[in-house]
């Protein structure tokens, strides 16, 4: 196994690994470092995160491309999270949604009568990492 040390070829390899098998994910998050780590985890495994703490940013960029999984805080500053899932399920080209929570008290949550999944935000990486990808490249949708 070869050992990347140039960063630049690191990247290379990563965008490689990315267009072969890599889900395109959208972590949004108000906290900095939470962001960070998971962007990076999620980066190592093989995926490509794009990250933001804005859920109305989030909108633009679920509106103009296509994400397989949405990471939301269950906090958003700038809008109710309940008003951002209602607009994400009404997207022609949704993605599977998991709510991130600091301390989950549940496996599922309801707001406008849809139910999302629940994960915890230090567990996130472990999720992706333990269920893989199925033979088309997909991430299956959390299981409790």
């Amino acid at each position: 196994m070869t050992h990347i040390t140039d960063s630049r070829l690191k990247e290379a390899h990563i965008a490689h690994m990315n267009a072969q098998t890599g889900q395109e994910v959208l972590i949004v998050d108000n906290d900095e470092d939470d962001l960070l780590a998971l962007d990076g985890e999620l980066k190592e495994l093989g995926h490509a995160p794009m990250t933001t703490w804005s859920g109305i940013e989030a909108l633009s960029l679920l509106q103009s491309r296509r994400f397989d999984v949405l990471l939301v805080d269950s906090y958003l500053p700038d809008m109710y999270i309940g008003d951002f899932l209602e607009r994400v399920s009404q997207l022609p080209a949704r993605p599977k949604i998991w709510v991130m929570q600091a301390k989950p008290t549940q496996d599922t949550c309801i707001y406008e009568s849809q139910c999302f999944s629940v994960v915890g935000k230090r567990q996130v990486a472990q999720i992706f990492e333990r269920l893989g990808t199925d033979m088309n490249g997909n991430i299956s949708e959390p299981s409790a």
